[in-house]
């Protein structure tokens, strides 16, 4: 057997977390009432897991769009993306989403934004 040859695990099992949205936050009929947001089934670092500090930033950025409007976002260890995916429905320049680099994240983030944008 290789020393450089990896067993890769099983990719986790998708799991979804729906964040819905105040009413009077919504400002068109074609706004997201409720973003679902593409979560891994388990992850060492919790990123299977919506964080109750994104929902809170997600709410407070969805009261607040008068501070970054029309400015650039970079959301840093992003797991599910909540943030990025608010501010970016609320008129930012640019959003720039990070996290671990790990394949199954990642590719749940992508899937995410990719759905909702």
């Amino acid at each position: 057997m290789s020393l450089h040859r990896t067993t890769r695990p099983p990719t986790p099992e998708l799991t979804i977390s729906t964040y819905t949205r105040d009413a009077d936050r919504i400002s068109s009929e074609s706004d997201l009432k409720a973003i679902n947001i593409c979560l891994v089934g388990s992850h060492s670092l919790w990123a299977h897991y919506p964080w109750k500090a994104a929902l809170a930033f997600a709410s407070f950025l969805d009261s607040h769009r008068e501070l970054y409007q029309g400015l650039n976002v970079l959301e840093l260890g992003a797991g599910g993306a909540l943030p990025s995916i608010v501010t970016a429905k609320n008129g930012v320049q640019k959003v720039v989403v990070t996290d671990d680099p790990d394949r199954d994240t990642l590719s749940k983030i992508l899937s995410t934004l990719l759905r909702r944008m």
